[in-house]
């Protein structure tokens, strides 16, 4: 156990040096890489406008591409889904948890999921539908592609392509961390869009400057900051 949290906090000091320029498309996480969590949940957002083909059901519309870039000391803790505006969902990693992949240290992922109705072209030994069952070993690097782990791209076939799109990221298990490099929505029918990351304007402090005394009683360091928005708060039901 200690050595996998050994591993799993030098996994964060070279996370640091992966490069995710081949993760190229036409809707990205700007702000991106972010921690994935250990034993928690973490919702990574794309806001995507504009689309003028806004219809996901439409039959040159679609989600032709995921491609995801991310590290994690023990893969067989992760479930991994895209969900779209519309609410419907595709779990592109699993099955969590699982100890069947082993240890994981130091491994890189920069991954493509591809439609079903096309080829995948997996890591050589690695079966096309993705699998944490599959053996993955430590300090390997892999770039194939493959197949969701359930469903397909193709059920992205109802509601919109516009509004936010949501990577979710379950860590199911205790002592072991990662980093999520990146990750990219490439659509069948990209004409108009715009893609932005999902971040609130945060407002200002009215006083950013506090002046306190070590042995001060505690009431005194009871701050309450006073926020102010010179522009209109952010409507809530998109952030």
């Amino acid at each position: 156990m200690l050595q996998r949290l050994a591993f799993g906090l030098l996994l964060f000091l070279l996370a640091g040096t992966v490069s995710d320029n081949n993760l190229l498309a036409q809707c990205g996480c700007a702000d991106c890489p972010q921690a994935i969590p250990d034993d928690n949940i973490r919702n990574y957002i794309l806001r995507v406008d504009t689309a003028l083909n806004n219809d996901l059901g439409n039959p040159v519309q679609g989600v032709c591409e995921v491609r995801l870039s991310f590290q994690h000391s023990f893969v067989g803790d992760l479930n991994i889904t895209l969900s779209s505006p519309g609410g419907q969902t595709v779990a592109l990693i699993g099955p969590a948890p699982t100890t069947l992949s082993g240890q994981t240290d130091f491994t890189t992922w920069e991954i493509r999921f591809v439609p079903c109705g096309q080829n995948a072209f997996p890591d050589p030994g690695f079966p096309a539908i993705w699998s944490n069952n599959a053996t993955w070993g430590f300090f390997q690097n892999f770039s194939g592609s493959y197949y969701p782990h359930q469903g397909c791209l193709e059920d992205f076939n109802a509601g919109p392509v516009s509004g936010l799109w949501t990577l979710s990221i379950s860590d199911k298990s205790q002592m072991d961390a990662g980093m999520l490099q990146g990750f990219d929505i490439e659509f069948c029918d990209p004409a108009g869009l715009l893609c932005l990351p999902c971040l609130a304007y945060p407002g200002n402090l009215a006083n950013d400057t506090l002046f306190l005394c070590t042995g001060a009683p505690d009431e005194d360091l009871l701050i309450m900051p006073e926020v102010t928005f010179p522009e209109n708060i952010a409507d809530s039901s998109s952030y």
